[in-house]
C-alpha cells in the first residue's frame, strides 16, 4: 500500500493535484478526477489539493490525513482518528479539526463519529442530515 505521508511530500513538492482511485490503485498526480473515470471502476475519487493542504495547524494536517485512510462504506471514531495520529486523549480536538475542515468531502470527515455510535456533527453545507445521507450512500447506516 502507499504510504500516505510520503505521497502527500511529494505532490506538495510537485504543487499538484492527487487523484485516489480503487484500493489497490496507486496515486495518479496531475490529473482532476474527472479526467481518469477509467481508473476510478465506479468507486468515490477524492482529489486531494496538497499544497492548499499546507493551510491548516500541523495537528489539523494529521486528521485529515487521517481522514484520507477511511475507506469508503467504513467509519472511524473522533478517537479512533486521535490514536491513529498519536494523539489519544485528543479526541475533541480531533472533532474540531474535522468541523475545520474545508476539502469536505474529499477529505472525508463524513465517515467518522462520535464514540457513542451518533453521528456526530458535520460543518459542511446540509449538516448531520447531509452526513447522514452520505453515509447511507456509502452503505452505512447510523441512528
Amino acid at each position: 500500500t502507499l504510504n500516505t505521508t510520503n505521497a502527500a511530500k511529494a505532490a506538495t513538492n510537485r504543487r499538484s493535484h492527487m487523484v485516489k482511485t480503487s484500493p489497490g490503485l496507486p496515486y495518479v498526480v496531475g490529473y482532476q478526477a474527472q479526467g481518469v473515470p477509467s481508473l476510478a471502476h465506479k468507486r468515490e475519487k477524492e482529489v486531494i489539493c496538497e499544497s492548499s493542504m499546507a493551510q491548516g495547524t500541523p495537528f489539523q494536517q494529521k486528521v485529515w490525513a487521517a481522514l484520507r485512510t477511511i475507506p469508503r462504506g467504513e467509519v472511524r471514531t473522533y478517537t479512533d482518528i486521535a490514536i491513529q495520529i498519536g494523539h489519544p486523549s485528543s479526541a475533541r480536538a480531533v472533532a474540531n479539526a474535522c468541523g475545520k475542515n474545508p476539502y469536505a468531502p474529499e477529505v472525508p470527515c463524513h465517515r467518522v463519529i462520535r464514540s457513542d455510535g451518533s453521528i456526530g456533527g458535520y460543518s459542511a453545507e446540509g449538516g448531520a442530515e447531509k452526513k447522514r445521507a452520505m453515509l447511507r450512500e456509502e452503505g452505512v447506516h447510523i441512528n
